[in-house]
């Protein structure tokens, strides 16, 4: 029998898949840096253990394949998206972790608008 919590933990677990393995449609390796969606896991417990969010270097990376020119931007509307998810009922403490690190980031990004926001083309 399935339960509202088992599938609230494997939506969480599907999102987190898909936003893993779309980082690599687009070359981004694993990362060895922090903690971040992009890091290597050698099983399902170890997989879901990790953030739902990718760490800043791995965040450049993205912004440089996709080209958008603000981060703060970027954060806004995956914070966007997250709330969505959180208001259809899609919540666990991961997820919640997650809207509460965005929302963060978005602070410390706006404090700091011109280092944060602004990128120089280093092709």
């Amino acid at each position: 029998m399935c339960t509202q919590k088992g599938l609230l933990d494997n939506s969480v677990m599907y999102l987190q898949v898909i936003s893993h393995e779309t980082c690599h449609l687009f070359y981004m390796s694993h990362c060895v840096f922090f903690d971040c969606l992009m890091n290597k896991s050698r099983s399902v417990a170890e997989a879901m253990s990790q953030p739902l969010y990718l760490c800043p270097v791995c965040t450049r990376k993205l912004q440089k394949v996709l080209r958008f020119p603000s981060v703060v931007q970027y954060l806004k509307n995956i914070l966007h998206f997250l709330h969505q998810l959180v208001e259809a009922g899609i919540s666990n403490r991961q997820l919640t972790d997650t809207v509460m690190w965005f929302e963060h980031c978005i602070t410390v990004t706006e404090s700091k608008p011109a280092v944060l926001t602004q990128t120089k083309s280093i092709d």
